[in-house]
């Protein structure tokens, strides 16, 4: 449907305009003051093999040969060669109104006379000796009833030669507006392909991604070949190198196009170099062709357009096999693939159904059908780049946790030595204790050892709880902040009763906790007023039909709220913490409330697991 509408509505030879017939083109009963474009295509008088000036028209038609040609039709001067020289005439009848017209003239190979009556109007390259300069140029001129355009061309330098591209013409406001719009296209494109070219490889060195960089390069070598257009617009070429280097970059995206592809399919290796070893020699083919085209003659340009043709059709039938194989082997993200060499393939059937086809203001179809692809591997490279980050987000967070845990079980573990350490003098002492008492009992001292009894009283043997929490995770992890809490001065009041085995996963047990806990210390330690009360407060349940859980801390500050997420105060984005919290609750159909109230930040969560 695309390419359909492209030929009827972008297309200079469906335009609806008038045509010349017989080398006159009846323009009178036009009316110029709207925007209708004109393109003139059909039956314009050409006169082979000579370079021909107004004087040789004065007295009619000069005595050589001449035929009517259709612009576009074919691709050489004339039927024989591929270069040589001639001269085109088109008579225009217009409205009796004198006024301003323009004629926009694409690339014409190599050198060219352009005569409007009898003025000459452009003189570029050097006709005489066929040297090059080659762009796209404008000419305007005022003009009433009749006006005669003379082109006389001489091409010995590239295997296209005269005119190939259907000229436009109309007012000056009305061509120069359709000049803009394409140009402005082709830069929108160009620039949007420069900064994916930057992105791409920042990404890649970045990441250390081989997609990303893959298509770095993929961006800059489709930037370069979108570049012709801006060039030929502005800049005067009188070299081929500029062919050559645009033709490289055109086979050149085909070689990283399949470079991608072989990757993302996981080909068999033997597959992977077929398909590189065919597109490079065809780009280097393409390249010395365009390089030596000057020596090139009509039957080897046939002979490569064939070649090219059957290139990009075995390119069309390999891509869509690759895309197979991958389907096949449930490779992830090979759909889109799959219509990328759909598109590649009916772009190719179109150029061949719709073989007059000179686009206004967008490209070819082959043009199109390569930028699509570049979108899909665009969005396959960034799905890749994603998910890439995403795993590294969660197995960083992941790792953090484990470190937590750990540092958490160690600290447990010490605290336990240190209480047995402690429980095992204590026993010495009181083994020393009795064993005193003990005589004094034998030597019937009562009020002695009424005494000694006394002063062991009011000794301070009392030791703290060791245990917060009956599960020794949910302990290890309070008894693990209450000692930093404790060390920084923060009150840390914990009311919480949990079963020792519970039907969450001590992972997720971790997040909630952990994270909550982590968030309310970093809160609390940031706090640099020492008149500010600093507090964190737990209270809760958790058993096999509930875990109910309240943590308020202490927090100058309100959060940092946008939407539904909260951002982070320690490094740019959303919080890693809230959002793996809200993830877990979430996963278990749970309840979250995040709040904030008189300089106390509140979470509180509600899981049912029956």
């Amino acid at each position: 449907m695309l390419f359909s509408l492209l030929y009827k509505y972008d297309n200079k030879y469906t335009h609806n305009s008038i045509q010349p017939i017989g080398g006159i083109w009846d323009l009178s009963s036009e009316d110029f003051s709207n925007s209708s474009l004109y393109f003139p295509i059909y039956d314009w008088e050409f006169y082979p093999d000579v370079l021909l000036t107004p004087q040789d028209f004065k007295n009619g038609r000069p005595d050589t040969r001449m035929e009517y040609i259709t612009l576009g039709e074919r691709t050489s001067i004339t039927r024989e060669s591929a270069f040589g020289k001639g001269t085109y005439r088109l008579n225009i009848i217009l409205p009796d109104t004198k006024q301003s017209y323009m004629m926009y003239l694409p690339e014409i190979f190599n050198s060219y006379r352009l005569y409007v009556n009898e003025d000459l109007l452009l003189n570029v390259g050097n006709i005489q000796k066929g040297e090059i300069e080659i762009q796209n140029r404008a000419i305007t001129f005022t003009a009433e009833r009749y006006v005669q355009i003379i082109l006389a061309v001489n091409s010995t330098s590239h295997f296209y030669s005269g005119i190939i591209y259907p000229p436009i013409f109309g007012t000056p406001f009305n061509v120069n507006t359709t000049r803009g719009l394409h140009i402005l296209l082709v830069i929108i494109i160009t620039v949007i392909g420069f900064i994916c070219f930057l992105l791409s490889v920042w990404l890649g060195f970045r990441t250390k991604q081989i997609y990303a960089k893959l298509f770095g390069v993929l961006c800059a070598v489709a930037t370069g070949y979108t570049c012709h257009s801006i060039i030929h617009t502005f800049i005067p070429v009188s070299s081929m190198i500029i062919y050559t280097i645009e033709i490289g970059a055109y086979y050149a995206i085909f070689i990283i196009i399949i470079l991608i592809h072989n990757m993302l399919c996981n080909l068999p290796r033997a597959w992977k170099a077929a398909n590189i070893t065919v597109s490079s020699l065809v780009c280097i083919m393409a390249i010395a062709f365009s390089h030596f085209s000057s020596r090139i003659n009509i039957e080897e340009r046939a002979i490569f357009s064939a070649i090219l043709d059957i290139y990009k059709w075995t390119l069309v039938l390999t891509l869509s096999a690759a895309v197979i194989y991958a389907m096949y082997n449930r490779i992830q993200l090979s759909k889109p693939l799959l219509y990328g060499a759909i598109v590649f393939a009916v772009s190719l059937i179109f150029d061949r159904i719709y073989s007059l086809y000179e686009p206004i203001y967008t490209g070819w179809f082959g043009e199109i059908s390569i930028f699509v692809y570049i979108m899909i591997l665009g969005y396959i490279v960034w799905a890749n780049i994603t998910d890439a980050y995403r795993f590294n987000l969660i197995f960083t967070e992941q790792k953090r946790q484990m470190e937590r845990q750990i540092i958490m079980q160690k600290e447990h573990y010490n605290m336990i030595n240190d209480k047995i350490e402690e429980t095992r003098r204590l026993r010495h002492d009181m083994r020393q204790h009795f064993r005193v008492m003990m005589g004094l009992i034998h030597k019937k001292n009562y009020d002695e050892l009424t005494d000694y009894i006394k002063n062991i009283e009011s000794s301070d043997y009392e030791l703290p709880p060791v245990i917060l929490c009956s599960n020794s995770l949910i302990d290890a992890l309070l008894q693990y902040y209450g000692s930093l809490c404790i060390k920084k001065e923060i009150d840390f009041d914990v009311q919480f009763s949990a079963s020792k085995t519970l039907p969450i996963s001590d992972n997720d047990l971790t997040i909630l906790l952990g994270n909550l806990l982590e968030n309310a210390y970093e809160a609390c330690v940031s706090i640099e007023d020492n008149k500010t009360e600093r507090s964190i407060y737990i209270n809760g349940v958790c058993n096999e039909k509930i875990l109910k859980l309240k943590i308020t801390n202490t927090s100058v500050a309100p959060p940092d709220k946008r939407g539904t997420d909260f951002y982070s105060t320690k490094h740019e984005g959303i919080g890693i913490g809230l959002r793996s919290v809200r993830s877990v609750v979430e996963k278990h159909k749970g309840i979250l409330d995040i709040s904030y109230e008189n300089n106390r930040f509140s979470v509180s969560i509600l899981i049912s697991f029956s």
